[in-house]
């Protein structure tokens, strides 16, 4: 058996799995794209899933924050709905006590005599409702006025007079802080008839 001249080894030379293969001429990205990469691979895209939980999860945050605000908003709106309901109270009594003592004042040509707060004691409507006893509405300036509050109440009710000018006065502590605010309802003879004034006057929360 002959062996291989030297011409078969040149050609069998870039076949020998231990011998590289010869770049082509220019590179082996030689006559590639441009931009694209030589016997590269393309990057993966994105994952969709995991753009999808983000999204996600920013909706649901923003819903979050969303109904946080509206919670706050009712809340702060139902106080103040209780609020108002209760303060007018003393704007419709102290109203309808002054109409009683002008009521008087025409009946009997003079105002009715003072009376005392009832309750007498602010303790008792601080913060709560106060349920007054038939006895308390008997003395002689109420039965002038002929008033009598038969309901609970939020606020102390007095009626004063000097005989040329009456003052209504309610006072209440809704919050129950120990302080308490004020609805005033004054009322002058004039010569024409009773003259009105009302005067209203909250504390700092």
């Amino acid at each position: 058996m002959t062996s291989p001249g030297p011409g078969a080894r040149g050609m069998l030379g870039p076949m020998s799995p231990s011998t590289p293969p010869l770049p082509p001429p220019g590179g082996f990205g030689a006559g590639a794209p441009r931009g694209a990469t030589p016997y590269g691979h393309a990057p993966p895209p994105p994952s969709g899933s995991a753009s999808g939980i983000i999204v996600a999860l920013a909706v649901v945050g923003g819903l979050v924050v969303i109904l946080g605000i509206l919670s706050v908003l009712a809340i702060y709106g139902v106080r103040k709905y209780i609020a108002s309901a209760k303060t007018m109270e003393a704007r419709n009594t102290t109203a309808l006590l002054a109409k009683t003592a002008i009521a008087a004042h025409e009946r009997d040509g003079k105002l009715c005599p003072s009376t005392r707060a009832v309750p007498k004691d602010p303790s008792e409507i601080s913060g709560k409702k106060y349920m007054s006893r038939s006895g308390e509405w008997s003395e002689a300036g109420f039965d002038c006025l002929r008033f009598e509050m038969t309901s609970p109440q939020y606020y102390s009710y007095e009626y004063i007079s000097n005989g040329d000018s009456f003052e209504v006065v309610a006072r209440g502590d809704l919050n129950g802080d120990g302080v308490l605010s004020t609805f005033r309802t004054r009322g002058r003879v004039q010569p024409g008839g009773v003259q009105l004034s009302t005067e209203e006057n909250f504390p700092l929360e």
